[in-house]
């Protein structure tokens, strides 16, 4: 798993790199790097697929996790605040 890791850090800073000019500095935003960063490695390492594909598996999962929270919070407990 670890080589896995590797080559998405590696992919991910050398995409940030050619945002930079040479010798000089730029503000880069890194969260959408560190998310491809996970969503490649996790859709890799879990069920085999990699890439786009990979992606939509990791975005789906994520819209129903959103999905539980909703439900979860709607549901009234008495004494919850």
């Amino acid at each position: 798993m670890l080589p896995l890791f590797q080559s998405s850090c590696i992919d991910a800073v050398n995409k940030w790199a050619s945002v930079i000019p040479e010798g000089g500095a730029a503000e880069v935003d890194v969260w959408p790097g560190v998310e491809s960063i996970s969503a490649t490695s996790i859709s890799t390492s879990l069920f085999g697929i990699g890439g786009e594909e990979g992606k939509k598996i990791v975005g789906l999962l994520k819209e129903l996790a959103n999905h539980t929270w909703e439900k979860v919070n709607s549901v009234y407990f008495p004494g919850k605040r």
